[in-house]
C-alpha cells in the first residue's frame, strides 16, 4: 500500500502526541510525508465594549505564530530528520470539517488522529471530532487510544 501524505491533527495533548509517534512509524516504513495540523479556533471580537489600544488581529497573528513554532518543536528532534513534514495551522470554527476538507485538497492518503476518550455528558453536547472525521473522511483514518 502505497501512503505518500499522511495527515496528523494535532492539538498538544498526550494523545495527538501518541498518534503523531504512531504516523512516524509509519512514515519512516512507507516513506510518507506527515502533514502537522493545528486548528485555531477564531477569537469572538466583543461588541459594543470599548477596548482600548487592543488589536484582536495582532492577536490571533500572535497564536497562529506560537502554534507553528510549537509544531516545529515536536519534530525538531535529529531521528525525525529522513521524513519530510508540512506545518500548517489554520482558522477554522469546526475541527473536524477543516481536517476533512484539508486531507481533500491536500491529497491525504491517511489521517492518524487521537481520541480522548470522552463519554457521557461531555460527548452528548460536543460530540466529537475523532468520531467525526470518522464518519465523514474520504482516506483511511488510524485511531490512537492513549492508555
Amino acid at each position: 500500500m502505497k501512503m505518500n501524505n499522511i495527515l496528523v491533527p494535532i492539538d498538544f495533548s498526550d494523545g495527538s502526541n501518541l498518534a503523531l509517534s504512531t504516523a512516524l512509524d509509519y512514515a519512516k516504513t512507507l516513506n510518507s510525508k506527515i502533514h502537522l495540523l493545528h486548528i485555531i479556533q477564531p477569537i469572538s471580537y466583543p461588541i459594543g465594549m470599548e477596548i482600548a489600544h487592543y488589536n484582536f488581529s495582532d492577536v490571533e497573528k500572535d497564536m497562529i505564530d506560537t502554534s507553528r513554532k510549537n509544531l516545529k518543536d515536536l519534530i525538531k528532534d535529529p531521528m525525525y530528520s529522513q521524513i519530510s513534514f508540512e506545518i500548517v495551522v489554520l482558522n477554522g470554527t469546526s475541527s473536524s470539517n477543516s481536517i476533512i476538507q484539508y486531507s481533500i485538497e491536500n491529497n491525504i492518503d491517511m489521517i492518524c488522529i487521537a481520541t480522548h476518550g470522552s463519554s457521557g455528558l461531555e460527548h452528548f453536547l460536543f460530540g466529537s471530532t475523532t468520531e467525526k472525521v470518522l464518519r465523514k473522511a474520504e482516506c483511511p483514518v488510524l485511531v490512537v487510544r492513549k492508555k
